[in-house]
């Protein structure tokens, strides 16, 4: 388990009061192949685009 570097609170006496989870798996939008899909827009610009098309 990672070190609390951030010095959170994880610990409570409610059971699923906090859950957290690791996003580091998942493909954000600075990956090549999502800019050349989305025509080199960010993700909110790709959606005003297309909204406005």
């Amino acid at each position: 388990m990672a070190p609390n570097r951030i010095r959170r609170r994880f610990n409570t006496a409610i059971p699923h009061q906090k859950i957290t989870t690791d996003t580091s798996e998942f493909k954000y939008y600075n990956e090549q192949r999502i800019k050349e899909k989305l025509g080199w827009k960010s993700p909110v610009q790709y959606r005003i685009f297309r909204l406005t098309a």
